[in-house]
């Protein structure tokens, strides 16, 4: 025998069934919790509310840590293992372990949304979700965390946020070690294996993951940032980015590293810092050998292969691979120079170049040879100073078989043979093989103050590299040693020329003739005797010479000096 309610269509096989049923018309709660509002239409319910103030949860899981309140409960948990979802819907494909998911599910189908906000339009598929909703309006959020200020509206965004302080991580992948404290994380990171990317971009090329990731990358073509800082104009596009840039304003640094003072603002900064310690380098390229620490260097080493070069300056045919680097371009259009030091003159188009200069002010020399007590303040000069042990030469000139350990001299000893000088003053008409000659040049037309300034004379210096050369000339310290001889040198470039001498080296070859020379500027003397170019004029009379030192020697026809004198009478004479 079956009861129909006289209300609606439920039937039922017993009259106590059919009394609890009457219940939910009625509304009427008869169970109530005597430490708290709780109340119920079944006694069933009261009970197992109550094990919430006593903690007691009597049904374990055989597989996991997992325990609960129920059996039914405990059953639906169980499927998590199985996988099994026997809640099936009859218009799509979708399945479930849980009867109330599958109901909640048919709703999309129905577009039934049966639960209306009583103070705003908004209807809800769930009772459960207008209760989070109605906290917008009340801003209520009753869920505090015993271990830190953490509060929230869900009680399973707080189940979530106690395993940042547990460590757990339940949900393990099956195919390799990764394991997460969220599920949504594993689907993602499940992705990685199966190469899936479901959301699509319908402007661009661009698939992600999560929708998220489309929500964030859309924004690219929007321009939309609406995280904006309250302490200055900046603004992003993610709410991360905001988060990293407010610590510019109180200087924290809260990520500490455990094994030196490294300290950062995020914790991925952190984690890609603890790989120059480890030596880990994930981030492997399938078509070569490069391996890196970080994913965004992978990432540009890749376009070395595609020859892809993405980022276009507006102003002239530049492009590059990175944004950064087009940024920095950029300042060469504008001039400016941001980075600004604090203690003299000096300014800077990159905060790299800000951190270098500062310590010439500090003394800081940070980089160390393993192999010897020299130090220095880039990792730069040090990788170059290495091959004094290695004794590496990696570029080899085609034209006279020279090599030189830095590309910077090898490019600029290239332009010796052809001639070719790039660099010109537009102050003037001279013109240099290198950038940092002509930059040296330009301070004579400016004028600039000379930052460095030496303690035994009065001379001063546009650069610290010409200081410390010239103090050389006080100290008499010839650091640079002839290892055939016991010749020494102030200057690492006079020890070079100086060898020569032992070897026969002449690399400097004349393209019109069989001359060749061990110095560059022998052999620009002698292309003189081709061009028929006489560039030193008297300024006394016509005469004209090839070089400074003929010149030299013709002006003692007019002052009538006479340096060379005899040692065995007074005799003297002008020339050698």
């Amino acid at each position: 025998m079956l009861y129909p309610c006289s209300q609606c269509e439920y039937k039922c096989k017993t009259s106590i069934d059919m009394r609890k049923h009457v219940l939910t018309h009625t509304g009427e709660k008869p169970y109530t919790c005597s430490l708290c509002d709780f109340s119920s239409a079944y006694s069933s319910s009261l009970r197992t509310h109550m094990m919430t103030h006593t903690n007691e949860r009597p049904f374990s899981c055989s597989m996991c840590d997992y325990s609960c309140t129920t059996s039914s409960t405990l059953k639906v948990h169980m499927r998590t293992h199985t996988g099994e979802k026997p809640y099936t819907c009859s218009l799509c494909d979708f399945s479930s372990a849980r009867p109330s998911s599958l109901k909640t599910h048919m709703m999309t189908h129905t577009n039934e949304r049966p639960f209306q906000c009583t103070m705003c339009d908004y209807n809800c598929i769930t009772s459960s979700i207008l209760k989070e909703h109605v906290l917008t309006h009340t801003g209520e959020k009753p869920y505090t965390c015993s271990q830190c200020e953490y509060w929230c509206k869900r009680s399973s965004d707080m189940r979530k946020h106690m395993r940042t302080h547990t460590g757990e991580k339940p949900y393990t992948c099956s195919l390799c070690d990764f394991s997460s404290a969220r599920p949504s994380s594993l689907k993602t990171h499940m992705m990685t294996h199966t190469n899936e990317r479901p959301f699509t971009c319908n402007v661009c090329e661009y698939s992600g993951k999560t929708l998220n990731s489309l929500k964030l990358h859309m924004r690219t073509h929007t321009g939309e940032k609406p995280y904006t800082c309250s302490l200055c104009d900046f603004s992003s596009a993610h709410a991360s980015a905001l988060k990293t840039h407010e610590l510019r304003h109180t200087k924290e640094r809260p990520f500490t590293c455990n094994v030196c003072e490294f300290s950062s603002k995020t914790l991925n900064d952190l984690k890609k810092h603890m790989r120059t310690h480890t030596g880990e380098k994930p981030y492997t390229c399938n078509l070569c050998d490069f391996r890196s620490a970080h994913s965004n260097a992978l990432k540009t080493h890749i376009m070395t292969h595609t020859k892809e070069r993405p980022f276009q300056c507006t102003l002239c045919d530049f492009n590059c691979l990175t944004s950064s680097i087009l940024k920095v371009h950029m300042l060469t259009h504008t001039g400016e120079k941001p980075y600004k030091c604090s203690e003299c003159v000096f300014s800077s188009s990159r905060s790299s170049g800000l951190r270098s200069h500062m310590l010439i002010h500090t003394g800081e020399k940070p980089y160390k040879c393993s192999e010897c007590e020299y130090r220095c303040i880039s990792s730069k000069y040090l990788k170059v100073h290495m091959r004094t042990h290695t004794i590496e030469k990696p570029n080899i000139c085609s034209l006279c078989n020279l090599s030189f350990s830095k590309s910077r001299a090898f490019k600029a000893h290239i332009l010796t043979h052809t001639n070719e000088r790039p660099f010109t003053c537009s102050e003037c008409k001279y013109s240099f093989n290198t950038s940092s000659d002509l930059r040296r040049h330009m301070l004579t037309h400016t004028g600039g103050k000379k930052l460095y300034k030496c303690n035994e004379c009065e001379l001063s210096f546009n650069l610290s590299s010409d200081l410390k050369r010239h103090m050389r000339t006080h100290t008499g310290e010839k650091p640079y040693k002839c290892s055939e001889c016991k010749c020494s040198f102030s200057l690492s470039g006079y020890l070079k020329v100086h060898m020569r001498t032992h070897t026969g080296e002449k690399p400097y070859k004349c393209s019109e003739c069989v001359f060749s020379s061990s110095r560059s500027s022998g052999l620009r003397s002698h292309m003189l005797i081709h061009t028929g170019e006489k560039p030193c004029k008297c300024s006394e009379c016509e005469y004209r010479c090839k070089s400074s030192n003929y010149l030299k020697e013709h002006m003692r026809t007019h002052t009538n000096e006479k340096p060379y004198i005899c040692s065995l009478c007074d005799i003297s004479f002008a020339r050698s």
